[in-house]
């Protein structure tokens, strides 16, 4: 009997009960779903803050503005870990109270993540770079006229998570913590002034600021079905965060008194506090 009369006996030839076995061992046969795989994934955020000013030390109020795009590629080499990297550029704003200045950055960001699931526990991963261009005006009243300063600063920062994911039906909860670690360097640069406000330029050092938090919070998760085949799934986190940071701190002079320094120390905004999202 060749090939294709075996084939034909063994689509018609079958007794029923042969066929009917064959078609339920068909039905169980496991999905095989490729080893690895890729997806894309792009958002776009953005925030805005104000922080109050204080006569006691001098300081004014600022508001600040921005927003950005960010897309990247997740590659899952096997089930329960996945791999990539993205790229970003956010634009914004910031201005002081009373009209004494402001300023416009823009930032460009790459990263690249992981994370690793067993079970319920999971480990993951984060490193970014990020490269900004800062523009400030100041206005000076005592002579009057503006002041210009242009900058390059650079940024890296890790981040490392652990945490572990119960699922009561819908909803998910994870308790998680966290440490994450940042360096912001700025170049030296000088200010430029014209005319009464010229001597007032400053000439600004380089400097260095490393910063270190902890978090320690808890991850809400809940899904919800929306059109046939679709998920939709509401997030929120809880965390308190610990902020283990140097005091930021300048040193610049007067274009008029190059001889003269002045050394300046930022105010810290908080060592603890809950964060949620």
């Amino acid at each position: 009997m060749d090939e294709s009369a075996a084939n034909a006996y063994a689509a018609k030839g079958a007794s029923p009960v042969v066929r009917k076995a064959n078609q339920a061992f068909a039905q169980i046969q496991p999905r095989r779903e490729p080893l690895s795989s890729a997806s894309a994934w792009a958002t776009a955020y953005g925030n805005w803050s104000k922080v109050e000013g204080n006569a006691a030390t001098a300081s004014s109020e600022i508001q600040s503005r921005y927003g950005g795009l960010a897309a990247g590629v997740d590659y899952r080499p096997t089930p329960g870990t996945v791999f990539g990297f993205a790229l970003g550029g956010s634009d914004g704003n910031y201005s002081l109270a009373n009209g004494l200045g402001d300023g416009k950055v823009t930032v460009f960001q790459a990263g690249a993540y992981g994370s690793v699931s067993a079970n319920n526990l999971y480990a993951a991963f984060a490193l970014a770079y990020g490269q900004h261009s800062v523009d400030t005006t100041r206005v000076v009243t005592i002579a009057p006229g503006n002041i210009a300063g242009s900058f390059d600063p650079y940024s890296m920062s890790l981040r490392s998570e652990l945490g572990a994911c119960y699922t009561i039906q819908q909803v998910s909860i994870t308790p998680f913590i966290a440490v994450q670690g940042q360096r912001y360097v700025v170049p030296a640069y000088r200010e430029t002034g014209a005319g009464a406000a010229a001597p007032l330029a400053l000439s600004v050092m380089a400097s260095t600021t490393d910063q270190l938090r902890s978090e320690l919070g808890l991850w809400f998760d809940l899904r919800t079905f929306g059109t046939p085949g679709q998920d939709i799934k509401l997030r929120a986190r809880v965390a308190w965060a610990h902020q283990y940071a140097d005091q930021p701190t300048t040193t610049s002079s007067f274009a008029a008194f190059p001889a003269v320094p002045i050394h300046c120390w930022c105010r810290r905004r908080w060592n603890g506090a809950f964060s949620g999202t």
